[in-house]
């Protein structure tokens, strides 16, 4: 940037004068385990000419999240990001920009894994008996308790294994399955 004044004599002279834009240290890269709950990132905010800052976060390229840091209290500020993260990578990128415009940007890899498997702890089949032996369809309803509780309700189990002539059941949401079974001729 350059800086520029007069004399009296209307001499005009120029100065160069550093940059002083927005300063931003983003969250660190991380591997977390997904457990269900709001994850909280922290980037490090500063304008050395105290002025008001918008800091904007985005995670997989959707701005999810806007903090405005007023004017004077622009030194070395904590903002936090509060969001639930996919299961996977997911880009974290922030933006910071002060009020004359000056911008500066980072991003963070933060990886959500899934590494602890759930024990069943209370199954209930109902009914509990098939009798008397038709030959008929018969619904049958399971339910299952886990521990820990199941983090992502929406996540897949495998199909079961059957004879591959019977593999036409479509997979089942974990904690619901339901069963149609048939007694063997």
């Amino acid at each position: 940037m350059i800086g520029t004044a007069s004399n009296p004599d209307g001499e005009i002279r120029g100065q160069l004068v550093p940059a002083t834009g927005p300063t931003l240290v983003c969250p660190g890269n991380l591997t977390i385990e997904c457990n269900g709950q709001t994850t909280n990132l922290t980037a490090q905010v500063s304008s050395a000419t105290g002025e008001a800052l918008t800091v904007t976060w985005a995670v997989n390229g959707v701005n999810v999240q806007t903090n405005l840091v007023p004017q004077g209290s622009t030194t070395n500020v904590a903002v936090v990001l509060a969001a639930n993260l996919a299961l996977g990578t997911n880009i974290v990128a922030v933006t910071v920009a002060d009020t004359t415009g000056g911008l500066t940007s980072c991003q963070s890899t933060i990886v959500v894994q899934d590494t602890i498997a759930p024990v069943i702890t209370n199954k209930t089949i109902s009914p509990a008996v098939l009798w008397p032996p038709n030959h008929k369809m018969v619904p049958i309803k399971i339910s299952v308790a886990t521990n820990p509780v199941v983090r992502n309700p929406n996540r897949r189990l495998p199909p079961p294994k059957l004879p591959s002539h019977r593999r036409r059941l479509p997979r089942v949401r974990i904690c619901r399955i339901r069963i149609k079974i048939r007694s063997a001729p």
